[in-house]
């Protein structure tokens, strides 16, 4: 089974010494995260750009427009590819509750999400397998939404946060007034 995520792309123009490797990145989506009180990620498309023979010149970076036209058929490639399957929810193999067996078993049930499996009708947990109607428990409580003390505690920690700059500030000026004298 091909692992999706990671699947890549290279190649290079022959009048660019440059090539182009094409990947994704699950990336963690810090403010989804704070809305939903789970985590929740987002794939992302990345180029590392390498010049063979030189090792200490690689560029990785979220893909733009530039590269796109500086490696057209490459990204096609990787587009096509990428196409046929788009990860929108928490991938599971995020989600550190699951072993690689469940992994494998829900890819290859086509379960890509922790939403998934929380919205698996009766149908797919019998193809699940023994554990399926504890696991879709499991999803619903994860992505529950964060109740009312987990929220007051962001709340706290982003004020002591503010504070904590606000104090650094505060002993970085009698530096720059001292440093002035």
């Amino acid at each position: 089974m091909e692992d999706e995520q990671y699947w890549i792309a290279v190649g290079q123009d022959e009048s660019d010494t440059a090539k182009a490797l094409f990947y994704h990145e699950t990336m963690v989506d810090q403010a989804a995260t704070d809305r939903e009180g789970h985590v929740v990620t987002r794939n992302v498309e990345r180029v590392k750009i390498l010049v063979p023979g030189d090792d200490k010149s690689v560029v990785d970076r979220v893909v733009t427009d530039k590269d796109k036209k500086r490696w057209p058929e490459v990204y096609q490639r990787f587009h096509e590819r990428r196409d046929r399957q788009v990860i929108d929810g928490t991938d599971i193999r995020e989600w550190p509750y699951l072993t690689r067996d469940w992994v494998a078993k829900l890819q290859f049930l086509n379960v890509h999400t922790i939403e998934e499996i929380a919205k698996a009708p009766d149908s797919l947990l019998e193809k699940m397998g023994p554990g399926a109607r504890d696991l879709q428990a499991r999803a619903k409580v994860f992505l529950k939404p964060a109740t009312a003390k987990e929220s007051s505690w962001h709340k706290e920690r982003k004020a002591m946060e503010q504070r904590i700059s606000q104090l650094e500030s505060q002993l970085r000026q009698p530096k720059k007034e001292q440093e002035a004298a």
